[in-house]
């Protein structure tokens, strides 16, 4: 696992921070802290955790809400969010996945799960960040390719049209049909190459 990892908790309420803090701490996980939504949401834009624990009871915005906006911008969307709030009816938690939330834990919590369910995530979200990066990888390497086959290809096809033409009008010369074929030959084997 990446040692660059940093977790956001959220949560109004000083001695919940405490503890949640202690159990990650214990853990070797770095954290940082959000009292409200609004400074969640900022936190986790400009600091760009691996992870949010985020509670559903504050005031002003709710940690559905919150959430709903963390989902709603590019910077934030990818991030991994689970609540960790003392509502446990079926619809706070249905609530929850429906606002964009990867897991649901109720208070009180047991460490070991706590640690368990975050570990799980983290290792889903670093995973989801490889393939993003190969999938981008790849994209730049088909880009590249086909510009590399765009080019050689249009001036082969541009060449053979020429001597098409010249042919057609009896035009035909010979240094010239010749040259024409000591270019197309070498960038049609370049051709053969990269799609091999």
């Amino acid at each position: 696992m990446e040692t660059n990892i940093k977790i956001l908790v959220t949560d109004d309420e000083p001695e919940n921070l405490r503890i949640v803090g202690q159990t990650l701490k214990r853990d070797g996980l770095q954290f940082i802290f959000a009292t409200n939504g609004k400074d969640a949401i900022e936190a986790a834009i400009n600091e760009q955790p691996s992870l949010i624990l985020l509670d559903i009871m504050m005031p002003a915005m709710d940690g559905i809400e919150t959430c709903r906006r963390l989902k709603s911008q590019q910077k934030t969307s990818d991030i991994p969010v689970i609540f960790l709030s003392a509502k446990s009816q079926n619809q706070d938690i249905l609530e929850g996945f429906g606002a964009g939330g990867v897991d649901y834990i109720t208070k009180p919590f047991f460490r070991e799960e706590l640690l368990s369910r975050i570990h799980t995530h983290l290792k889903l979200y670093n995973a989801n960040q490889q393939l993003n990066a190969l999938i981008e990888q790849k994209r730049e390497l088909l880009a590249m390719l086909a510009h590399d086959v765009k080019n050689p290809s249009g001036a082969i096809t541009k060449l053979a049209e020429a001597l098409i033409e010249d042919i057609e009008n009896k035009q035909f010369d010979a240094d010239e049909f010749e040259s024409c074929l000591s270019f197309i030959k070498p960038a049609s084997e370049g051709l053969t190459l990269l799609g091999s």
